[in-house]
């Protein structure tokens, strides 16, 4: 049961990278089915049908789907890039100050402190000792972690899930970039609620109530957003080393 409950909320980061990463680079060769998210939150019973069965055409005949109408302000999504655009235009020995701490499995995010974390990491260097793929991890729930629960404090629960006081550096932002926890912040809590709402979809989709997946996931989630940063390159970098790897 605490490897479903984990898997469930796993789930909707999954799916919304599934959903968001593909939907410009793919959409020259095929027509990928639209979702409403605000169509789905607010219509009337035909509207919400009508995107749960573009949901449903879209796994069943590409993986893939494109969110519109998501409800995430504009201005927190910019706020956010110009604040991330900061922060990795820092000199590269700032950057390290906040990197990953160690000793995690490669498979989870348990370096990320919960509710409130962020770490920096170097994903992909070009063999020459420049930078292909750097990431900023931040993870800011809106649900509060009871450390002392089985749920966190199991062998597989420290996988997913570390307190903030384990990490209290964590906690620790920038000065050369004020703003960018409260940036950040403001876009995890708005990922966060399209996340719930594409719990919901997916439930109906998938002919099961719609709170199902929800009430599995009650507790703080797994995920961290990353914050991928490709810094542009004055040549092409060795043949084994890829900006990055495919995926999906």
């Amino acid at each position: 049961m605490h490897r479903a409950w984990l898997l469930s909320k796993a789930m909707a980061p999954l799916l919304l990278r599934a959903c968001l990463l593909f939907q410009l680079s793919w959409a020259k060769h095929a027509q990928i089915e639209q979702v409403s998210i605000a169509a789905f939150r607010h219509g009337n019973e035909a509207e919400r049908e009508a995107q749960v069965a573009s949901l449903r055409r879209a796994f069943a005949r590409q993986g893939m789907v494109t969110l519109v109408d998501t409800g995430v302000p504009e201005g927190i999504v910019a706020e956010a890039l110009v604040k991330s655009r900061q922060f990795f235009s820092l000199p590269q020995e700032t950057k390290a100050h906040f990197a990953e701490p160690s000793g995690y499995p490669p498979r989870s995010y348990g370096s990320v402190t919960t509710p409130r974390g962020k770490f920096y990491k170097v994903q992909q260097e070009d063999g020459r000792g420049g930078i292909l793929n750097e990431w900023l991890f931040v993870r800011n729930t809106t649900v509060l972690m009871d450390a002392s629960d089985p749920y966190y404090s199991s062998d597989e629960g420290r996988e997913f899930y570390s307190a903030e006081t384990k990490h209290p550096e964590q906690q620790l932002w920038p000065k050369e970039v004020p703003g960018l926890q409260a940036a950040t912040a403001a876009f995890y809590h708005e990922v966060e609620a399209l996340a719930k709402t594409m719990y919901e979809l997916f439930a109906v989709a998938l002919g099961l109530a719609p709170d199902f997946f929800l009430q599995r996931a009650r507790r703080a989630p797994i995920w961290p957003v990353t914050i991928a940063h490709y810094p542009p390159q004055e040549t092409k970098p060795e043949a084994d080393h890829a900006r990055i790897q495919p995926h999906w």
